[in-house]
């Protein structure tokens, strides 16, 4: 899925849209991108001299992946409503995220 398709589905839009391309959908799970360019408004502050991407970000990143997730598993083909994400139990980022990445 192109980011056009994902700009079809999600109300989220530049400098907050996570996804750049849905690469897998199916059996409940989703694989998503987003290329993290060394122009990213988040390395500017976060940090100086050690860019990272936040992890608040990351999780917004696949939080939008499941709603694309959602909208496909519902068939939500009309916009009659919007799922909202309220919230993470217990997550572990495995390594960062810098300029450059996948």
């Amino acid at each position: 899925m192109d980011i056009e398709k994902i700009k079809e589905i999600l109300p989220h839009r530049a400098p907050f849209l996570f996804l750049d391309k849905v690469l897998a959908l199916k059996d409940n799970k989703v694989i998503a991108l987003k290329q993290v360019s060394y122009n990213e408004w988040f390395f500017v502050g976060h940090f100086p001299n050690f860019p990272i991407m936040p992890g608040v970000l990351m999780l917004e990143a696949m939080a939008q992946a499941s709603g694309i997730l959602i909208y496909q598993t519902l068939n939500m083909e009309e916009k009659a409503l919007i799922p909202l994400f309220l919230g993470v139990e217990k997550a572990r980022f495995r390594k960062m995220v810098k300029p450059g990445d996948t």
